[in-house]
């Protein structure tokens, strides 16, 4: 296949910046804009939704691991747990091209899986060009994230791992929202864990006022940087910090990393203690 652009062209939007060369495969339109899908590289399938962005990326040479570092990041989160049997259900608020979610299709198929994200295209977008197939144990839910959250807080539901990535030209303004933190404080069950993605260098008064939230409505709170871009991955949790760090984290995270490629022993090792 030929590039379109076989000039250098900069994307560094959620990974690092790079040159790549560009090829298109589709394109979408919602009410929200353009979503696009390119080859780039010959290597990478890319989903953006302006042409200078990134927002999910599959390695079609390695496409069970995640590409782009900040959703590695994000995925420490079950290693947490101490038992397998700790984690039952996870909530993923936010889709892109769906990496969290296939990760956990791919991994942790036996655990419910509720995914959400406004724009319901996406679901179609994922499944058409970057491998994800949706277990049974997957539901995916057309809507927003706020709401979702607040009828589920109302219905007590409860949730072992939350993951959010709502971003909006940064970190939707959603975030900023004590009554979203809150809503979503009361749907980490006891045992659970929250995630969080955060882009901090262009949007620092963002990070400052997400990383207030999370202390406001968790016990525990810490990082994990990404050295490769501005980005952390935010966990909160109302587990003692020490507990959440339990003898065998060492050890699952090798382990997993040998299933999945992903290096988690280095994001454990970035991991930043906050609260």
């Amino acid at each position: 296949m030929s590039p379109i652009n076989s000039g250098h062209t900069k994307y560094a939007y959620q990974t690092k910046e790079a040159f790549f060369t560009e090829e298109p495969l589709a394109s979408y339109r919602d009410r929200e804009g353009d979503i696009k899908v390119s080859l780039r590289d010959e290597k990478y399938v890319d989903l953006s939704f302006k042409d200078s962005d990134v927002q999910s990326r599959l390695d079609i040479t390695n496409p069970n691991r995640p590409a782009l570092k900040y959703i590695q990041s994000m995925l420490l989160g079950p290693l947490f747990f101490r038992k397998e049997s700790d984690l039952s259900t996870i909530l993923i608020l936010g889709f892109g091209g769906g990496s969290l979610a296939k990760y956990y299709t791919d991994f942790y198929g036996n655990k419910t899986k509720i995914i959400v994200d406004f724009r319901p295209v996406l679901f179609d977008v994922a499944q058409e060009h970057f491998q994800y197939k949706p277990d049974s144990n997957t539901l995916l839910v057309p809507g927003d994230a706020a709401l979702f959250v607040k009828k589920a807080r109302v219905k007590k539901s409860k949730f072992d791992l939350v993951n959010i990535d709502i971003f909006m030209e940064g970190p939707s303004d959603l975030q900023m929202q004590s009554y979203f933190w809150s809503d979503v404080g009361a749907i980490v069950s006891s045992k659970g864990v929250c995630v969080t993605n955060v882009w901090r260098g262009d949007y620092e008064d963002k990070y400052q006022k997400i990383l207030q939230h999370h202390k406001d409505n968790f016990g525990t709170v810490f990082e994990v940087v990404n050295s490769e871009t501005s980005q952390v991955a935010m966990y909160g949790s109302n587990l003692p910090f020490e507990f959440l760090m339990h003898n065998n984290l060492d050890i699952k995270a090798v382990e997993m990393a040998g299933l999945s490629a992903v290096d988690f022993p280095t994001h454990l090792r970035n991991i930043r203690r906050l609260k």
